[in-house]
């Protein structure tokens, strides 16, 4: 056999497979070796702001971070690279150097020495700070706005069958105050709620949704109370009388039947408030002279009540009479 088939097949073996399992031992050792050695490392340490002045508002994506140099054993470095909420330093703009105007755009002056010793707080045992790569941070701050805008509900809401709302759904708060700069305000035509999965209602319905704000804009509120005023839909139905209306003068009409059956929907709480009175089916006569040979009429629905559904009324038309008033023998159909 030559030596390159025996390769191949050393390479097929069990032989190379502990080879390679020795191999990795071997590198895990040396690494692990290396993360006891003492190291440089660069690290940025992000900059946010608490105690802002009244008035401001601050746009922490234009803040510089802190640049420095820290050293410490490899394995300590190589968790405080990957831990990012050890990498953010607060800086109380109450500790810092008073407002000073830069371009008519005021601005917080935060000096090494104080995000330095923040830093040092901050690091680990066995790590220490070795240089301040940054200089002077700059935070500009914008003059704060407000405008109030009215709150809007971005959650769906159906309802089961045979139900309806029985008055408006009310918000608490219906409206806020909204603080920010202008180039963010003045886009903005309404607060709206987080949009969570459509509600399905059959009762009345209390709940609450937070407020969904852009970055840099804030609120005196979290979130809004939301109640949904829902019943059921029942079934009525009425006699009501048909009036007769554009009769010629000198006539008198009668319809035959004198009422018709009307039905519809109505919510529950608005049952026993729907009467005959507040419908009014007509038969108008302008459109048909004394003697005409139509000897049927079709009625309409002039007025209707608010908060009914699906109505339908029988008969559709009826017969009429014409009467000459005064005349006891020319009646005319």
């Amino acid at each position: 056999m030559s030596v390159k088939n025996r390769f191949f097949e050393w390479l097929k073996g069990p032989d190379f497979r502990t080879f390679l399992v020795f191999v990795g031992i071997a590198i895990l050792i040396l690494f692990i070796e290396k993360l006891h050695l003492e190291y440089n490392a660069t690290i940025d340490y992000k900059i946010s702001c608490k105690n802002i002045p009244a008035g401001y508002v601050i746009d922490e994506s234009t803040i510089s971070s802190a640049q420095v140099i820290v050293h410490g054993e490899g394995s300590k470095l190589l968790m405080l690279m990957h831990a990012n909420n050890n990498r953010e330093i607060e800086i109380d703009l109450s500790e810092t150097r008073p407002q000073i105007r830069y371009n008519d755009k005021p601005r917080a002056v935060v000096l090494p020495r104080i995000y330095r010793k923040k830093i040092i707080e901050s690091l680990p045992d066995g790590v220490k700070l070795e240089e301040v790569v940054s200089d002077t941070i700059y935070i500009p701050m914008l003059k704060q706005h407000k405008k109030y805008l009215p709150v809007r509900i971005s959650t769906q809401t159906t309802l089961q069958p045979q139900h309806i709302y029985s008055r408006p759904t009310v918000l608490t708060p219906d409206s806020v105050w909204v603080s920010g700069t202008n180039n963010y305000l003045d886009t903005m035509t309404a607060v709206y709620t987080e949009k969570l999965p459509p509600i399905q209602l059959n009762d009345t319905y209390t709940t609450r949704f937070n407020f969904v704000l852009p970055q840099g804009v804030s609120c005196d509120y979290s979130d809004v109370e939301v109640k949904y005023f829902v019943e059921m839909l029942t079934q009525k139905d009425l006699q009501v009388p048909v009036t007769a209306i554009g009769v010629p003068n000198g006539y008198r009409m009668m319809t035959f039947p004198q009422s018709i059956t009307v039905s519809f929907s109505v919510g529950l709480s608005n049952y026993e408030k729907i009467e005959a009175n507040s419908f009014d089916i007509v038969a108008d006569m302008s459109n048909i002279t004394p003697g005409s040979s139509q000897r049927r009429i079709k009625l309409k629905i002039a007025h209707i009540p608010d908060n009914i559904y699906n109505i339908n009324y029988s008969p559709i038309s009826v017969e009429y009479l014409l009467e000459r008033i005064g005349s006891t023998n020319d009646n005319e159909q």
